[in-house]
């Protein structure tokens, strides 16, 4: 059990939940649509999950889009990795991508659960599940690829502290608003103070407002972050959250990390990971498809990741 207690001058507010074993990083997909022969394929990016307990091994894990079941499964390996039968372990056939009757263009919801225990009390959270999101963006899309760390927050080791205190326990930050909200007494000087730990603080000045507008000019975002997949559910929390404060949210849009659990990912090489995923997914595009119009980061390895990919200079 995880408990966090916040204690102020006008509220306590306390929460217990367990969170969850499995962990995934979001999916992109490209659709491929040929009015001619009204044939439509999917070019689906790796489904990278992971669970974090040996006691899952062999286990399988089932999933929902947009709250139907499928008949999409994964098998948990020796090392928590989830793998799909065939001859890709990762990357479910575009004849099933296809087939399915609730995924549409933009993002699709995805809930999976590890086939283990009955839930007991539905009201309760889930340990042996997680949600995470599959973007579905069309071939003639174009994308504008945001680093997080140092980038959108002011700098990596705050973002990543922010993120850790938002995610720790799964929807802490929206328990916490949900709490603030119940009482006109609790909304001015209780938000005040807890601006500084829930995001606003550590987020650059107008990061959202620039974001906010590619979106509206239709350019499709992809949040990439080397953070470890154990902490991926957590920063997707704190990218919803950072807006409540701020009164302007963050565009939603695919958040890509690392496939590596936290005890590996010391050892990633964030330029490598980088690059790997931008040439992966410029490639679901198709041959030589260049699909960026711009990269930020903070780091040389941002910059030297994104011009490897094909990223224009300027």
């Amino acid at each position: 059990q995880e408990c966090l207690c916040w204690k102020g001058p006008l509220f306590i507010v306390r929460m217990s939940e367990r969170a969850s074993d499995l962990h995934a990083s979001d999916v992109i997909g490209v659709l491929h649509e040929s009015f001619e022969s009204n044939i439509q394929t999917i070019n689906s990016g790796p489904f990278y999950l992971y669970a974090s307990r040996s006691v899952y091994v062999g286990k399988n894990v089932t999933f929902k889009v947009n709250g139907k079941e499928t008949d999409l499964v994964m098998t948990i390996n020796e090392s928590g990795v989830c793998e799909f039968k065939g001859d890709d372990r990762f990357r479910p056939k575009s004849e099933t991508l296809v087939a399915l009757e609730t995924l549409r263009k933009g993002r699709n919801e995805i809930e999976a659960r590890i086939n283990f225990l009955e839930k007991s009390d539905p009201t309760d959270s889930d340990p042996f599940g997680t949600t995470f999101d599959f973007w579905l963006w069309d071939k003639e899309d174009v994308v504008c690829i945001m680093d997080i760390d140092g980038t959108i927050t002011k700098s990596d080791v705050r973002g990543v502290l922010a993120s850790s205190i938002q995610g720790a326990v799964s929807d802490t930050a929206s328990k916490l608003f949900s709490a603030l909200s119940l009482s006109e007494n609790t909304t001015g000087r209780a938000r005040e103070q807890l601006k500084p730990v829930l995001g606003k603080d550590y987020i650059h000045d107008g990061v959202a407002e620039a974001l906010s507008f590619l979106s509206s000019c239709d350019i499709q975002i992809l949040y990439l972050t080397a953070r470890p997949i154990t902490w991926a559910a957590a920063t997707r929390a704190f990218m919803q959250q950072v807006g409540r404060l701020s009164g302007q949210p963050l565009p939603r849009g695919a958040v890509v990390t690392t496939e590596a659990p936290t005890a590996r990912w010391l050892t990633v090489s964030h330029e490598e990971f980088k690059t790997r995923v931008l040439v992966q997914t410029a490639a679901l595009f198709g041959a030589g498809a260049r699909p960026w119009v711009a990269g930020v980061g903070n780091q040389g390895s941002d910059v030297a990741a994104y011009g490897a990919a094909g990223v224009p200079p300027e």
